[in-house]
């Protein structure tokens, strides 16, 4: 495929996830909101509810548990169009350097979006996942699915850092770490309900262990583009070079 078809693929397949019935949801849900809630305040709110939610489980309170589970994924789902609304026309901060000079709380209490915000995100994803996980199904779900589950989790955890140390792309997730996220959700819900039936919990654990696969191919892919694009602007470059190189030679003479 050509680097132009390759675009088009990232573009429809990865950049550009189609829930556009969702979205309108909680677009006009998030108009409501009171102003002071500031969309990292979700964001966090949803990581700090990881360690009573695990407690509940631990203590056998599955109902209690599974509440603050669900309020912890609303906070997930409602976080990013909350800060894409705040921003509306904004201009966006343009790198985590301009972003630190703000301070982390006015990182924290920043009305739009931010890169703590990028970085928060999945981060929280994964520990309520895992938190979730490891406090129901350990003993009850394939052993070898949470620990590929769990080595997924942290290969997209570490993706992420690296193609921004790489300058090979941003933190914000694919079209297939989406759907890994409802998967992982569609999961933990017979998890918590139906943990007897576990022919369809490892099914449901396959089925999210394989948009995490294909997440992370989209990383690997998006970087792989990234850097033709790259290498594309740098032989354009060095060509206008030596066009004004040989201009000037002719110049001279």
């Amino acid at each position: 495929m050509k680097y132009k078809e390759l675009r088009r693929f990232e573009r429809r397949w990865l950049m550009n996830p189609n829930f556009s019935g969702f979205s309108k949801v909680t677009g006009w849900i998030v108009q409501r909101f009171p102003s002071w809630i500031r969309p990292n305040h979700l964001t966090l709110l949803g990581l700090f509810l990881c360690l009573p939610m695990t407690w509940m489980y631990w203590i056998n309170e599955y109902f209690a548990g599974t509440t603050l589970l669900v309020i912890g994924l609303l906070t997930d789902a409602f976080d990013g169009p909350l800060a894409r609304f705040r921003q509306g026309d904004h201009p966006l901060l343009k790198s985590v350097e301009e972003e630190r000079e703000i301070g982390w709380w006015g990182r924290i209490n920043y009305d739009g979006v931010t890169f703590l915000g990028k970085t928060l995100d999945p981060i929280t994803d994964k520990v309520r996942f895992f938190c979730a996980l490891y406090s129901l199904g350990w003993g009850v779900v394939s052993r070898f699915l949470v620990i590929g589950l769990t080595v997924m989790g942290v290969l997209l955890t570490l993706v992420r850092p690296m193609k921004h140390w790489l300058k090979l792309g941003d933190a914000t997730a694919n079209f297939f770490g989406k759907l890994k996220i409802w998967a992982e959700f569609v999961a933990l819900l017979p998890l918590t309900l139906y943990p007897e039936n576990i022919s369809i919990l490892n099914s449901f654990f396959v089925i999210a262990l394989l948009f995490g696969f294909l997440s992370l191919l989209g990383h690997l892919f998006g970087a792989k583009l990234t850097y033709m694009r790259q290498q594309r602007v740098q032989r354009v470059q060095e060509r206008l070079k030596r066009k004004a190189v040989r201009r000037k030679a002719l110049i001279q003479l």
